[in-house]
């Protein structure tokens, strides 16, 4: 089933409940107070709507990867998590729109929340097209029937609609970002609607993708006004590495801290030679990286050869040492993203709580490194016992206690590793509450690994459990 139908099913089962607007679940409630004032409750709802969107976006992918590896019972759950999340959002819209029906802000991202997730395109169009006629100037509205026009073949009015965006708001470097992609994207059709050339269409879409890099400051705006150089090509031009530099993407200064994408140094270094054809197996260092690659091959480095024993078809390491890898690299994960919360001052308020779970993390990644080998040895002790001279009654006393002991000793240590788990699940689970939002894909890795790891170190209990 397509993840917008499931989306769309989500949606519908929860639309009984946004008529009871009336009565606020725990989780709304903070909306009352703001009920007289209309623009800090759309702020409210809004920042609301950005936050439980993401969760249930991290629900739904989490639910689709269990229900892919044959977890159903985990992945309804999960499911059923997305649906709370996107039903709140919807009754948080309906409660502000009871209020004020003819909120253009308000009109906007519920038929965002509508279009995105229940894919009711048909309805969104029409709350987007009523907010527009009761608000022409806002260029929000504009800019999403620009990009549901733009993508569904009706170019003409998604060219009017974002040129009406822009002229309400020309500095926005979403709105440049979006109009700049459709020129790239859609460039034989852009040159006829605008009666332009072909170089016409390139050099204003790079103007635009300049602009909003400029303006947006973002990363991934700057990268992505560097990468549409590489589009000239589209366009039967030759791409000037000079006259980029004349754009902005010239060296200003350089400070190397930390590590830095290898491509990067691959871009800087395809400016500089100004070369046709330009291939990167042309640069010496790629070639020493590749042979370095084969000596650090050849080497077995750590990582390298716990999986190297794993695989040999030995009694061990095996599940118990795979399932503690697993949890210390889930806490690893969770470390990460805990540090890339703390010391950003839109997470002031949980910084503390972030540093606790760092402290916490850490102490969990070495307790689960250290498991890796304990379970390994610990599987040992059962073979060693089983080696001991069985010949005479009173051997085969000491033997089978021997076994014993070991036996539950093995079980022993994976048992503790699933709690362990358990317990890096949890912060995993937290920190994609209170995390940086932009590492949010992070914890949920981390808190897939950890539920594996569980899942994994608890099947080795049980074949270890000593026999009655």
């Amino acid at each position: 089933m397509a993840k917008q139908v499931i989306l769309a099913v989500l949606l519908s089962l929860g639309a009984g409940a946004t008529a009871a607007f009336a009565q606020l679940p725990p989780e709304l409630v903070h909306l009352e107070p703001l009920a007289g004032d209309e623009a800090g409750l759309l702020d409210a709802v809004r920042g609301f709507d950005r936050l439980q969107c993401e969760l249930a976006d991290w629900d739904m992918d989490l639910a689709e990867e269990l229900a892919r590896s044959g977890d159903q019972d985990l992945a309804a759950e999960k499911m059923e998590e997305a649906k709370k999340r996107l039903a709140l959002v919807e009754q948080a819209y309906t409660f502000a729109l009871k209020r004020y029906p003819d909120n253009g802000r308000a009109l906007t991202y519920y038929g965002e929340l509508i279009y995105d997730y229940q894919g009711d395109h048909t309805k969104a169009i029409m709350m987007w097209k009523k907010a527009a006629a009761l608000h022409p100037d806002l260029s929000e509205v504009f800019n999403n029937l620009g990009i549901h026009y733009s993508h569904t073949g009706d170019l003409t009015r998604g060219l009017v609609c974002f040129d009406k965006a822009l002229e309400l708001e020309p500095d926005n470097p979403d709105y440049l970002y979006n109009l700049c992609q459709i020129y790239l994207t859609q460039f034989p059709d852009v040159a006829k609607q605008r009666q332009w050339s072909l170089k016409k269409v390139y050099r204003t879409a790079m103007k635009m993708s300049k602009k909003a890099a400029e303006l947006g400051q973002d990363y991934e705006l700057i990268q992505d006004y560097a990468v549409n150089f590489f589009a000239a090509e589209n366009f039967q031009l030759k791409a000037d590495w000079r006259e980029a530099a004349r754009y902005g993407a010239g060296i200003h200064h350089s400070e190397i801290v930390g590590l830095v994408p290898n491509q990067a140094l691959v871009n800087a270094a395809r400016w500089y030679l100004q070369m046709d054809g330009f291939e990167n197996e042309q640069l010496l260092d790629s070639r020493l990286f590749a042979w370095q690659g084969s000596q650090v091959s050849a080497a077995k480095p750590e990582q390298a050869d716990f999986l190297d024993l794993v695989a040999e078809g030995t009694a061990s390491p095996g599940g118990g040492s795979a399932a503690a890898h697993s949890g210390a690299l889930a806490a690893a994960l969770v470390a990460m993203v805990a540090r890339l919360t703390v010391g950003k001052p839109k997470y002031a308020e949980v910084e503390a709580e972030a540093w606790q779970i760092i402290t916490r993390a850490e102490e969990l990644r070495k307790i689960l490194t250290d498991a890796v080998e304990l379970d390994a040895q610990a599987f040992g002790g059962i073979l060693e016992a089983r080696k001991l001279p069985k010949v005479d009654e009173a051997q085969q006393q000491a033997r089978a206690e021997a076994i014993y002991a070991a036996t539950l000793h093995a079980a022993r240590v994976p048992l503790e590793t699933a709690g362990e788990c358990l317990s890096v699940l949890r912060l995993a689970a937290r920190m994609a509450e209170i995390g940086n939002l932009n590492a949010i894909s992070d914890a949920g890795a981390g808190a897939q690994l950890a539920v594996a790891a569980f899942r994994s170190a608890a099947l080795n209990v049980r074949p270890r459990k000593p026999s009655s």
